[in-house]
C-alpha cells in the first residue's frame, strides 16, 4: 500500500467516522426535554429541615406574623430562634429560648 492509497483510506474512515456519529447521536439522543415550568423562584410558607427519623429540627418560616429561623433539639423542643422583633428584617433580634 503505497502513501496516497493509505491517506485516502484514512480520509474515508474520519468521514465516515464523523458521519456514523453525528447519524447515531440524532437517533440516540433526540431532542433535550426541559421542564415545563421554569421559573427560578420557589414559594413557600415554611421550610422545614428533618432529621433521619422524620423530627423536624429546624424551621425557616413566619410565625406570629414576623420571619424566623427556629432550631428544635432531637426531642422536639424548640431551644432557638433568631426573628425579626418588628417584622422588617430576619436577625434585628435574636432570643435564646435556653
Amino acid at each position: 500500500m503505497n502513501t496516497k492509497q493509505y491517506l485516502g483510506g484514512l480520509l474515508v474512515l474520519m468521514i465516515s467516522g464523523f458521519l456514523g456519529g453525528a447519524v447515531m447521536t440524532t437517533f440516540l439522543y433526540g431532542k433535550p426535554v426541559f421542564a415545563a415550568d421554569q421559573r427560578k423562584v420557589i414559594s413557600a410558607q415554611e421550610f422545614r429541615l428533618v432529621d433521619s427519623k422524620g423530627k423536624t429540627r429546624g424551621v425557616f418560616g413566619i410565625r406570629n406574623g414576623s420571619p424566623g429561623l427556629f432550631m428544635y433539639d432531637k426531642l422536639g423542643y424548640s431551644w432557638d430562634q433568631i426573628t425579626s422583633a418588628k417584622g422588617n428584617t430576619l436577625g434585628e433580634k435574636y432570643q435564646s429560648l435556653t
